[in-house]
């Protein structure tokens, strides 16, 4: 490495280093904190990165609204951590042979839809130069997909539905359920956007939602029975709740993990993305925008694109 780019690379990441910090907001009941000296390296950083620079000035908008909060939990979310990590080593243990570790997580991205806030949080505990700060892009456009699929709910769904989230939808089912392939579009269209109007926003808070499983199972019932209608919908849960219940250990996970292959090929069939060990698989059974938000991180479609532009960056829900 020549001596500019670690320089660089150091003054990146002590940019972002736990100094000098204050309360920024507040998202999932805690206090998040950042500086000055943080938000400035992301605008940077985002208007420079190929990820990040065609959305770079919505971002800025969102981080001088405080919408968007790059920084440290005052309380470590540790159970999240804990298990976020573990669940990535079994997906490393079982796709990729050992080759990356959930252990190498060192940014957390979510959204919180009580505070309309988009939330990178930082590792303290990190001495990895230069890494965090690279990590940043890929998490603010995914979690900004699911912010827009909140406050900008029609929009997002007319722009993606065609070329994104009936595409992906339609191949999960057919590797699933061979016989969705004579399901019509219009039907697929329909559940698609009653998965979004049951999930997206507030809803995302729950763990759980019950009326998801009715609209897969009503789905499936236009071409199978009621009886294997409910066993493909609970095939196609497996992964997401596996990881929200923690049941890892079981024999449940193994065939979350046979479920997760479906929703993993999706994404390589769509898109030719390989997101194996880099997200949680499922989470697209209840929400919508993950699609997005996966396909989204390293390269920012165009339909897309359109809707991050055009969604005002809120400062709480009550605007």
């Amino acid at each position: 490495m020549s001596q500019h780019i670690e320089s660089k690379l150091l003054n990146e990441f002590f940019d972002l280093m736990p100094f000098n910090l204050s309360v920024y907001g507040e998202a999932v009941g805690l206090p998040i904190r950042s500086s000055e000296k943080i938000v400035t390296a992301v605008k940077e950083f985002t208007y420079k990165h190929p990820i990040t620079k065609s959305i770079a000035q919505k971002i800025e908008e969102g981080l001088d609204k405080k919408t968007i909060i790059v920084g440290y939990s005052v309380k470590p979310i540790s159970f999240f951590w804990k298990r976020l990590k573990h669940y990535l080593n079994y997906l490393d243990f079982m796709f990729r042979g050992g080759k990356i570790s959930g252990k190498d997580i060192i940014t957390l991205g979510f959204y919180d839809p009580a505070s309309f806030k988009v939330i990178v949080l930082l590792d303290d505990n990190v001495n990895i130069i230069g890494k965090q700060i690279r990590e940043i892009p890929v998490k603010l456009t995914h979690e900004l997909c699911h912010y827009c699929a909140d406050i900008n709910f029609t929009t997002f769904l007319n722009n993606t539905m065609n070329d994104s989230l009936l595409p992906f939808y339609k191949k999960l089912l057919m590797d699933t359920a061979p016989k969705s392939e004579k399901i019509n579009d219009s039907k697929i269209k329909e559940s698609i956007k009653k998965l979004s109007q049951l999930n997206e926003g507030l809803a995302m808070l729950k763990s759980h939602n019950p009326a998801t499983f009715s609209v897969w199972a009503r789905l499936l019932n236009n071409v199978y029975n009621k009886e294997d209608s409910i066993k493909i919908t609970q095939f196609l849960a497996m992964p997401y709740y596996a990881f929200i219940t923690d049941e890892l250990k079981s024999t449940y996970i193994d065939q979350a993990m046979k479920s997760a292959i479906n929703y993993y090929n999706s994404y390589d069939f769509i898109y030719g993305l390989d997101v194996k060990n880099t997200t949680i698989p499922g989470q697209e059974f209840r929400f919508p925008s993950e699609v997005t938000a996966v396909s989204n991180e390293f390269e920012i479609r165009e339909d897309m694109l359109k809707v991050i532009n055009s969604t005002p960056m809120k400062e709480n829900r009550l605007l």
